[in-house]
């Protein structure tokens, strides 16, 4: 419940000193009374959104409204009862006739009511009914109020069915429905909706008429002014709304008593409303209170919109484990009204609140009537708090897109079809990446990248757009002589032709080497001007040994209209754009305004901290980059320290650290790691146990590896190895640089590796190689830079130092004591899981409106990626034993590596199988449809024979049989090719006239 603007109140006597002419929008709701519950908040709200579009708007409300309620919304008092309220003789009745009797006597005064409320409101063309609140007690009355209406009359009358078909399902409802339908028939403006796709789709069996789903929409106003709670705060737990059986709160004590047992209170506090509680709740909560722990607090008395909002605005969590057989379907407004505020939300599986949650909000699911359940997700939220309050963030502002009253009242204007493009689900996504090296995986920021496309491509077509690689087309002086040659011809072929016909288009790159379809990518690469803007851009401004090239990075595509252009094609075909980087942000931003597209903006890094060797290269990013992040709907950073620069210049962001793909990176291979470096790519490691470094061509890295230099002078006994661009290969006393290397390799190398190193001086955002080497299971030792950006990691995992004097005895320390580094690389994996790709871009999920589906809900997890990339390596350079040796110590089934092995590396395979994965491999080959090699497969026979498996030489000579047998035509044309080979040509004949 929140406090809104002020309707202007007319009270028993609307105001009708206004022109005859508006239309007035008529809130009917028998059970406004007070604030108790969420009537106040619902009706203030739709009438907010009416008055905003043009209506004057007015509810019939209960007779005992209080002058509080009429004081802020314009109401009529005219329902002697509320809507749940019985007739007072039903009670007489006998049982058997009891029900019947009181929908019929409640509908036919509600009736009576309503059309006397009626009368005090004159309602002109374009005038609407809008009905939030009907139980089987009205459904009758407004039937036979709509059937008594004009065809194609003034008025429309909409019906807003909120509960369960069972309160609906009766002989007296069912008549009222088949007379909304005569009357929808017979041309009376009516329609059905409800407030749930579920409840929609159940109540759709009670009637022929259509049901459609409008929006909710009390959930803007208070919402927007969230304070923000110390991140050393207590974890604040509320339960909002009266004490209900079927709200779990039963159980919510339950679980605090279970807590408190454990002892495990200390760092939270909980609120739970328990006012109006029925007598079976009543005795759990005067139970509870002898025992109640002191950071428990009951509140006993309804709470003022203003106390409402402001409990709700406090809470980090909101406890709703509501019954599924109440709320299978139905919606719940606190639930709601927590998303809207960007609250972690503990909700119940299978119900109408876990789709809502799956699809935007950050929380917990749990099973129903399950204190231990409740316990449990408690128990996630302590440990995962950072995770789901981000995610919880994310999806606030699309909840509140969805859900408020102006897409509410659109709906009712134009349709289902004109709410607004907020609840559509994004089918395609467009990302816009300013770097030439996407396909490359090999920067922090490409990695990012593939990992974010991975994760949308699960639920939507994504179009990567990139930038071409400058390097491979830089035009030497004899091309740009004969380009200035062809200049007059190229303007003359303008001026004859269509401009479009001169107008470059982006080229495709191959097929991304991910695990998901529906991906492509495409280079836009620049222009000649484009080498020129940048040469004078080098002149004008001042030389920061490279650091200008971030101001660069923000002009040169501004001057490329065919730029512009293909960017245009890219968001007309996307339902949402993200932008990697601000650079390209003022071109795409306008663009996505005028086609009405949400754009995200994210920054890797605050860029002008990178320009620091010059004050006004260091002012003049800084003002470009805050005014790309803030052109977007909404921005996206890497960590906490770029969230409050950014948010000290105005621009809100949501954090989303950097990712690792911990599957990836944990694999663990059978083979002596060194000999796989040796053998397979020609690298030599130093001897004994090293450290190692990886970077890109990025000067922080460059900057790393001198002081790493200087360090391996003090440690001469100690190898040290660099990979990445960040140097060049070559090897200078105990430092060995190998450049750059696959992912495969990689993994490799850091399996081999005893310690990590990352001696960064400076950088912002996020490092991804410090996960990536705890996800591979390695101890890192570093400087406060190289840990910027993430969770307190564990003391085990990590060696924090920033005097690189002291690192030659830590390192001496570390390699000294193989438990220790046990003991940390165990600490390491488990640390790093929390930032796995698949977790941590679920904001995402939220922020791009994407459809989440239970068969969608995790992208799957690919086993033995780096083994199949190892044995694909192996085969083609010969090393059959090795393949056999990963083989046999690394798979526990031969299927894992099928799928994406080519048939002629599969069929080296079958020579370099273990005999028992043996018939496996080649029954699920056959199965594939590429047949084996005969040849392969008759010498995996003889192994089976000459190793005495009888069974499976026989079992294998069955596959080989089979695939050798030949149909009568087959045979035939066997014997006439053999005969025209040795020119027996009489043969031949003879097979030819057979």
């Amino acid at each position: 419940m929140h406090v809104g603007s002020h309707i202007h109140p007319a009270v028993d006597g609307v105001n009708e000193s206004r022109s005859s002419k508006q239309p007035v929008f008529l809130i009917i709701d028998p059970s406004l009374k007070d604030f108790a519950g969420h009537h106040f908040s619902y009706d203030e709200a739709v009438a907010r959104g009416a008055t905003e579009a043009g209506y004057r708007a007015v509810t019939l409300a209960n007779r005992d409204a209080t002058d509080a309620v009429a004081d802020r919304l314009a109401t009529q008092r005219c329902f002697r009862r509320d809507m749940w309220s019985s007739h007072p003789m039903a009670s007489h009745v006998p049982a058997r006739f009891r029900a019947a009797f009181d929908i019929a006597m409640t509908n036919r005064e509600f009736l009576i009511d309503l059309r006397a409320g009626l009368s005090h409101v004159a309602a002109p063309a374009g005038s609407v009914l809008f009905a939030p609140m009907i139980f089987r007690n009205q459904l009758n009355a407004f039937a036979d109020f709509v059937a008594s209406q004009e065809a194609g009359g003034t008025l429309e009358v909409i019906l807003l069915l909120r509960y369960q078909p069972a309160w609906y399902d009766n002989a007296l409802s069912a008549r009222a429905f088949r007379k909304l339908e005569q009357a929808a028939a017979t041309g009376r403006r009516v329609r059905l909706a409800s407030d749930s796709a579920r409840l929609s789709a159940e109540l759709g069996a009670l009637t022929t008429l259509p049901i459609e789903v409008m929006p909710i929409p009390h959930t803007v106003s208070g919402h927007e002014a969230r304070p923000s709670r110390p991140a050393d705060a207590p974890l604040r737990l509320v339960s909002l709304g009266n004490a209900r059986d079927e709200k779990g709160f039963c159980e919510i004590l339950s679980a605090i008593r279970l807590l408190d047992a454990a002892g495990e209170m200390d760092g939270m506090e909980f609120r739970l409303q328990a006012h109006d509680a029925a007598p079976d709740v009543q005795a759990a909560i005067d139970s509870f209170v002898p025992v109640c722990p002191p950071l428990v607090t009951l509140l006993r008395n309804a709470l003022s919109p203003e106390d409402y909002t402001q409990t709700l605005l406090d809470a980090d969590v909101v406890l709703v484990p509501y019954w599924r057989g109440i709320y299978r379907a139905r919606t719940s407004g606190v639930c709601l009204e927590s998303m809207a505020a960007g609250k972690i939300v503990v909700a119940t599986s299978g119900t109408w609140m876990s789709e809502e949650l799956s699809q935007y909000g950050g929380g917990v699911l749990i099973d129903d009537h399950s204190p231990v359940a409740i316990v449990e997700a408690i128990r996630r939220i302590r440990r995962d708090r950072a995770l789901l309050a981000t995610k919880a963030e994310a999806g606030r502002r699309c909840v509140i897109g969805r859900h408020n009253p102006a897409a509410l009242i659109a709906q009712i204007q134009s349709g289902p079809d004109h709410a607004g493009g907020a609840g559509r689900a994004a089918r395609r996504v467009a990302v816009f990446y300013p770097w030439g090296n996407f396909l490359e995986r090999q920067s922090g920021a490409s990695l990012r990248c593939n990992l974010l496309v991975e994760k949308l491509a699960e639920r939507a077509e994504v179009r990567v757009v990139q930038d071409g690689s400058w390097a491979l087309q830089r035009p030497g002086l004899s091309q740009l002589c004969r380009m200035a040659m062809a200049m007059p011809f190229v303007m003359l072929r303008r001026l004859l032709g269509s401009a479009s016909d001169s107008r470059p288009r982006p080229h495709s790159l191959p097929q991304l080497p991910l695990r998901r379809p529906r991906v492509g990518v495409e280079a836009v690469r620049p222009r000649i001007r484009q080498h020129v803007v940048r040469r004078l851009l080098r002149l004008v401004t001042p030389r920061a040994d490279g650091q200008e090239s971030m101001l660069w990075f923000f002009v040169d595509r501004r001057l490329d209209p065919h730029f512009k252009s293909h960017a245009a094609d890219v968001v007309r075909w996307a339902d949402v754009v993200i932008v990697e980087y601000p650079f390209w942000a003022s071109i795409i931003a306008p663009i996505c305004r005028t086609e009405g597209k949400p754009l995200i903006v994210s920054s890797h890094d605050v860029l002008s901290q990178q320009a620091s060797g010059s004050r006004m290269l260091d002012k003049l990013t800084a003002r470009l980059e805050v005014a790309g992040m803030r052109s977007g709907d909404f921005a996206v950073t890497v960590s906490e320290s770029d969230r409050a620069w950014y948010a000290a210049r105005g621009v809100p962001s949501i954090v989303v650290p950097n990712p690792i793909d911990h599957d990836r990176l944990s694999e663990t291979f059978g083979p002596d790691p060194r000999t796989l470096l040796r053998d397979l790519y020609a690298l030599e490691l130093p001897p004994g146990p090293f450290c190692l470094f990886v970077g890109s061509r990025y000067r922080p890295n460059s900057v790393a590896v001198e002081r790493l230099r200087g360090i391996a002078n003090d440690c001469p006994d100690t190898g040290f190895v660099v990979v990445g661009d960040c140097a060049p290969v070559g090897r200078s006393g105990n430092v060995t640089a190998l450049g750059r290397v696959d992912e495969a390799a990689l993994a490799v190398l850091y399996q081999s590796a005893a310690l990590v190193v990352i001696p960064l001086a400076t950088g912002t955002g996020s490092s991804v190689k410090t996960i990536e080497a705890m996800s591979a299971g390695k101890m890192v030792l570093g400087t406060a830079v190289a840990f910027r950006g993430l969770d307190p990691l564990p003391a085990a995992c990590i060696l924090q130092e920033d005097d690189l004097a002291r690192w030659p005895a830590l390192i001496a320390e570390v390699l000294a004591d193989p438990q220790r580094r046990l003991a940390g690389e165990k600490a390491a994996r488990q640390a790093a899981r929390r930032y796995d790709y698949r977790q941590i871009f679920e904001p995402y999920v939220a922020l791009l409106g994407l459809q989440h589906t239970p068969a969608q809900s995790d992208i799957r997890k690919e086993r033995h990626v780096m083994m199949r990339e190892l044995l694909s390596i192996a085969f083609q350079r010969g090393r059959h034993d090795i393949a056999a040796t990963l083989l046999e110590n690394g798979v526990e089934s031969i299927a894992d590596l099928l799928e994406g092995l080519a048939p002629v590396t599969l069929n080296a395979a079958l020579d370099a199988v273990p005999l028992g994965q043996a018939l496996t491999l080649a029954d699920a080959v056959i199965a594939a449809g590429d047949p084996p090699d005969e040849s392969a497969l008759a010498r995996v026979v003889l192994r089976a024979h000459e190793s005495g498996q009888r069974d499976l030489a026989e079992a294998l000579l069955a596959r080989l049989e089979a695939l050798s047998s030949e149909s009568p035509e087959q045979a035939r044309r066997s014997a006439l090719e053999a005969a025209l080979q040795h020119r027996h040509f009489d043969t031949a004949r003879e097979l030819l006239r057979a």
